[in-house]
């Protein structure tokens, strides 16, 4: 069930662990030392968390008595009223913000994604590809039959586009052979993990939760753990000579990449965060290559899972005190205090043993789970 605390608990809880994320991802050393395999595990939870935002039945409830009472009485405000029982509060009032934000946000990204697909129709076929250079690919990596290379003047940095049929756009520029091995065999490797589809999820996660700057933070971090995975998986068997050679070309394409536009639903092979680039040049010139330990990988993947299903077992709530004058007429619904009394058109009276009637309802809630049931005809009520 989605409510309006199961997403406060929510956003709480992701916006904890992508702060912690962001700090540990901060220094190369770090990455190395936990591994990218854990780290993109951990995005994953994040990720599902945000997609997720549920209370379950059995959930605690974690009651705060002074600070969220004041929120949510403020929010609870009425800002006007059409009658009695439809009013407008705060609460309404930024829903309906929330929702429209997410559909212009939502229509800014088809959009976008329409105008990529324009642009990509304008460009020129590649040419001049050495076939001496497909065929080494072709034994590496197995090139798609439908791999399609294009080239435009409109951007200044190599990046694989499409979903089912792959195509890597070419800036206008005089590669070498061996550059343009690293562009193909960069982007593909995007293509055959699927990161494109990671980064759409991440876009429509982006566009539903707009206005949290948080969401953003967790987008840079996608960014920076497929590129780092990406460097670290292609060049895991190349000499010391050939990855030399590969992080002068990702110097270079950095150089250019000031001049390009942020593209939704294409893997750029370059990022303009300084800081992502430096993760990927010094994970890449450093000897000390990320550990995988399988015993540590699973350890460690199991404490992450273990610690964000745990947030799914606690909902924070406001807890108001019971006012002083309702005390000596406060009676306790419990088992040994009322009873339910089962109808014939289906729906429940609630009896109180000292006094009587109390209520009808349409169906037993977990409130009233555990007090006894009677079947009784109407009759023999009275």
């Amino acid at each position: 069930m989605i409510t309006i605390w199961s997403i406060q608990t929510t956003l709480l809880v992701s916006s904890l662990f992508i702060c912690l994320y962001c700090l540990i991802t901060k220094k190369s050393s770090t990455i190395s030392k936990v591994g990218v395999p854990v780290l993109s595990l951990l995005l994953l939870l994040i990720t599902i968390r945000l997609l997720v935002p549920i209370e379950i039945p059995f959930a605690h409830t974690i009651e705060l008595p002074k600070f969220l009472p004041i929120i949510n009485d403020f929010f609870n405000f009425s800002i006007y009223s059409f009658s009695d029982q439809i009013k407008i509060n705060l609460y309404l009032f930024l829903g309906v913000i929330w929702l429209s934000g997410t559909l212009i946000s939502v229509s800014r990204i088809f959009q976008r994604y329409s105008n990529l697909c324009k642009l990509i129709m304008t460009c020129s076929i590649k040419k001049n590809i050495n076939s001496e250079l497909l065929s080494v690919l072709q034994k590496e990596i197995k090139i798609p039959k439908n791999l399609k290379l294009i080239e435009t003047s409109l951007t200044s940095v190599p990046m694989m586009y499409g979903f089912f049929r792959p195509t890597i756009v070419f800036p206008v520029h005089n590669f070498t052979d061996q550059e343009e091995y690293f562009i193909i065999r960069h982007e593909l490797h995007h293509y055959f993990n699927k990161d494109n589809w990671i980064k759409t999820i991440i876009e429509l996660l982006c566009a539903f939760y707009w206005w949290n700057p948080f969401v953003y933070q967790l987008r840079n971090q996608v960014d920076r753990i497929l590129e780092i995975k990406n460097d670290l998986t292609i060049t895991k068997n190349w000499e010391e000579y050939k990855r030399l050679n590969y992080l002068e070309f990702l110097v270079n394409t950095y150089k250019n990449s000031i001049k390009s536009k942020y593209m939704p639903f294409t893997m750029d092979l370059i990022d303009k965060n300084r800081s992502t680039f430096m993760n990927r040049f010094e994970l890449l010139l450093s000897n000390n290559k990320p550990k995988e330990s399988w015993l540590r990988f699973s350890t460690t993947s199991i404490l992450a899972l273990s610690c964000f299903v745990s947030t799914l077992f606690f909902v924070v709530q406001p807890r108001y005190s019971f006012p002083d004058n309702y005390a000596s007429t406060a009676i306790d619904i419990t088992p040994d205090t009322a009873y339910i009394i089962k109808n014939k058109d289906g729906t429940f009276d609630i009896y109180l043993n000292k006094l009587g009637y109390f209520t009808t309802i349409q169906e037993i809630n977990p409130f009233y789970d555990k007090l006894p049931i009677i079947k009784m005809k109407e009759d023999d009520i009275k």
